[in-house]
């Protein structure tokens, strides 16, 4: 099977290192859920800097055990990581793969618009945490959301999980 991972949200708590650096030096108090519904009123600057900066995709450790999961997966599977990162943090999203082992970096792309790899490449199942990424995938992979704050009013709605590891039994 070709499995897809979307990275940041899923596989990269890309969102934790944005919010626990703007708690350290920007003196944020809200909650963690609180920031992320209050991210899109940031100025379009901020969120640029957020975004391409690349110390925030290489900051957080993976856990051993998504490693070990991904590891056994692509034994018999192939692993695709496709993600709208901004080519300025490119190069820090291949080092950090390589860094921590994650299996299958060649197979890492980056892409604005992930429905049309996931249908060329014939992904059977896909894991992202933006329902909208799902939508436009169809019925061309069965496709999971992975829990966040902001995708939970909805969760009801998809094949939800809360870690990757809850895919063990759909995959191995």
């Amino acid at each position: 099977m070709n499995i897809g991972f979307d990275l940041d949200g899923v596989l990269y708590d890309w969102h934790d290192v944005v919010y626990r650096y703007c708690v350290n030096n920007c003196n944020y108090t809200g909650s963690f859920s609180q920031f992320w519904k209050d991210y899109n009123s940031f100025s379009d600057n901020k969120k640029l800097n957020f975004e391409t900066t690349p110390i925030f995709f290489s900051k957080k450790i993976p856990s051993p055990s998504m490693i070990r999961f991904l590891t056994d997966v692509a034994k018999d599977n192939t692993i695709f990581y496709i993600t709208a990162r901004k080519k300025e943090v490119h190069s820090a999203t291949i080092n950090y793969l390589e860094r921590y082992k994650f299996p299958c970096t060649e197979n890492l792309i980056f892409a604005e618009d992930k429905a049309i790899y996931i249908k060329l490449l014939d992904i059977d199942i896909f894991v992202d945490d933006f329902p909208t990424t799902l939508d436009s995938i169809g019925n061309s992979a069965d496709t999971y959301l992975f829990a966040r704050p902001w995708n939970e009013s909805i969760c009801h709605d998809y094949n939800c999980i809360n870690s990757i590891e809850e895919l063990r039994g759909k995959i191995l």
